[in-house]
């Protein structure tokens, strides 16, 4: 398989979790997130505004998880 090749992915929605195939290239690790048919007709009706209100949050780092996440201090 060439690092080009179109096929079958299965993704997954970000609004809805709701899981579907596509046909697309997909060179990455894990499961793609794209907009599924009924979610993707909402999200195209969004303001422009309304999407860079969202996209301008602050990220925070994600809590460490694993066997010593949970000690008392």
């Amino acid at each position: 398989m060439t690092l080009k090749s179109k096929r079958f992915v299965r993704c997954i929605c970000p609004r809805c979790r709701k899981t579907f195939t596509i046909y697309m290239v997909w060179t990455g690790r894990g499961m793609p997130r794209k907009y599924c048919v009924d979610c993707r007709a909402i999200i195209n009706t969004y303001d422009k505004s309304a999407v860079l209100e969202s996209c301008d949050s602050v990220l925070v780092p994600a809590q460490k998880r694993g066997r010593n996440s949970f000690e008392e201090y």
